[in-house]
């Protein structure tokens, strides 16, 4: 399956990511995030949500590792990773991946 949000490409079977035609190198977990997002785009999710289905244990108040990994993979596919265009924050709630 290959997602695609203008220039942004999400190959799950290859487990891969290209962004304006050029491959970008992401960790397991930084992938898995990322498809997960965007799989549901305009869907809420929470740390909880997010850290169970990737890490597939028991959420145990690990918000800064969730957070940690959305800070990494906005700098890789965001144009300013400050004000994202794809992944983005639900205050008080979690982050959702912006419609196509």
């Amino acid at each position: 399956e290959i997602l695609v949000f203008g220039e942004l490409e999400i190959n799950s079977v290859e487990r891969s990511v290209s962004l304006n035609k050029e491959q970008v190198i992401f960790t397991s977990k930084e992938f898995e995030i990322l498809f997960f997002l965007a799989s549901h785009p305009g869907q809420v999710f929470t740390h909880r949500q997010i850290y169970e289905t990737v890490w597939g244990k028991e959420y145990f108040c690990d918000e800064g590792n969730v957070t940690a990994h959305i800070g990494h993979i906005r700098k890789k596919i965001e144009p300013d990773s400050r004000n994202p265009v794809f992944i983005q924050t639900v205050r008080g709630i979690g982050y959702k991946f912006a419609k196509k």
